[in-house]
Formats: C-alpha cells, structure tokens, sequence
C-alpha cells in the first residue's frame, strides 16, 4: 500500500498535508508525492490513500471502480445540534436573499460536493467577490442554513 500525497506549490500551504505526510511516515508507509498534472500517471492499487482534496479522493475512487459516496450537508442523526433552520435551495434564492439584506450561509448539496466552498453571503459584495459561487448558475442545487 503507497499514500499518495499532493505536493505543496510556492503558493499554498496545507497543514493537513503536511500532518498526514509525518503521520505515515512514522507509521512506515510508502510515501508518493504528485502534481496535480501527474495524477492521471499514478498507478493505484486497491488500499492506497490520497491525500489532497476531495477532488483527487474522488478521482481515485473512480479509477479504481469504487462508487464515490454522497454525503449529506449535515447528517439527520445531528440535525438537532444544527441549531437552525437547513434547507434545500439554489443559487438564485441565495442571491435573490442578499440582495434583499438577508445573510445566509450556502455550500453545494450533499450530490455537488465542493463546487463551492460554503460560505457566509452577507451582501451582494460577497456574490462578486466568491469567484466560484459567482459562476454558478441560478440553479445550482446548494444548502442553505440561516445566518
């Protein structure tokens, strides 16, 4: 079994990163470090771990034919902890709710996990300056929580 690790760049930093590179290491596992170019050339084997993002862990479980599991926004077991109110919506109502001073907290619905990282919208400031909640059509599925 190989844990297969994406390299930081000059860019970024990840301290989950590098805390799983140490942690295998002390526990004597095979260490492979990829760019996100490199990917597609890894060769995989059931039992190896990825480490550097949902979007990689996904991609694994592709390649090696494991269904990717969907994974509810808040699961119904904690639903009560939550604290407030947790619904089904879109884009469009998010933006059509801080338009009219309403902050809401949105991330994508349990089958669109990290299209967008969920964030607090609390002015239309906040529509334009999340890059990736800005390209999101008016129906893209999210859940929304209330702020």
């Amino acid at each position: 079994m190989k844990v297969h690790i994406l390299e930081l760049d000059n860019n970024q930093t990840s301290i989950n990163r590098l805390t799983a590179a140490i942690g295998f290491e002390e526990l004597s596992y095979s260490i492979q470090w990829f760019t996100p170019c490199d990917f597609e050339r890894i060769q995989l084997q059931l039992g190896d771990i990825v480490v550097g993002g949902i979007k990689f862990a996904q991609k694994a479980m592709d390649r090696l034919g494991i269904d990717v599991p969907t994974l509810d926004s808040v699961p119904t077991s904690l639903l009560p902890f939550a604290r407030r109110k947790i619904q089904a919506s879109n884009m469009g109502e998010v933006r059509a709710l801080v338009s009219n001073g309403i902050s809401i907290f949105a991330k994508p619905s349990a089958d669109q996990t990290k299209r967008f990282d969920g964030t607090l919208f609390q002015s239309v400031r906040d529509l334009i300056r999340d890059r990736p909640a800005k390209a999101l059509w008016r129906d893209t599925d999210a859940a929304c929580y209330a702020a």
